[in-house]
């Protein structure tokens, strides 16, 4: 990869739908898009969301961005218990979930819930991820993704991360998965079309949530 090639000494560690994480510090990742149109476009969309959060007090229950251009957004390296893991692929809460249960290796069904986290620590996941979604709303955004993979764990405090279907409130609502969003009826057209998961906003990023929590 062309970055690598540029410097030696940073490292591969992942890589998404639209972008490749590379160690760059102990302590920092930086994130760049991939090429390709859309690939670029979403990239875009995530950098101007990071433009807003730069004109608000952080969030404490957001992953830290120290630095971002069109080129790359640096982050925070996310840990586990003070130990450096690989950003995103061990420590997002999916992959915290998916260690606790056993699937059958055909169909995928989860079979056996092997371990619950301890409830206290479910409570401040519960509050550390409202108060993300919180901040969003203050500053008139909604997610728009709300799911497992999107959210990591740093020495067991939650952090929402990847902020590339953040929009303004009120916009459409494209990148829904389920269990996470629910699609409208024909009693709801003041929340959208009929058929569609609707306009973004409180009533989407809540249903997520609630999903979420479950």
């Amino acid at each position: 990869m062309d970055i690598q090639r540029q410097f030696p000494n940073v490292h591969w560690i992942w890589g998404g739908g639209i972008s490749f994480v590379y160690e760059v510090h102990p302590r920092i990742v930086v994130k760049v898009p991939k090429s390709g149109e859309f690939a670029r476009e979403q990239f875009q969309k995530e950098l101007e969301i990071y433009q807003v959060f730069s004109q608000n007090p952080p969030c404490p229950s957001i992953v830290q961005c120290f630095l971002f251009s069109s080129s790359g957004i640096f982050l925070e390296y996310m840990r586990v218990k003070g130990h450096l893991l690989i950003y995103l692929l061990d420590i997002s809460l999916s992959s915290r979930i998916q260690k606790n249960h056993t699937r059958d290796q055909q169909t995928m069904v989860v079979t056996t819930v092997e371990k619950l986290e301890p409830l206290l620590l479910r409570k401040e996941w519960m509050n550390d991820l409202a108060q993300a979604v919180a901040f969003l709303e203050s500053i008139k955004l909604a997610h728009g993704d709300l799911r497992p993979e999107n959210i990591l764990l740093d020495r067991n405090r939650l952090k929402l991360s990847d902020f590339d279907c953040t929009a303004k409130i009120g916009t459409n609502y494209e990148a829904c998965m389920a269990p996470y969003g629910r699609i409208l009826n024909n009693n709801e057209s003041d929340q959208g079309e009929c058929g569609t998961f609707g306009f973004l906003g409180p009533r989407t990023e809540q249903f997520a949530l609630g999903s979420l929590y479950y």
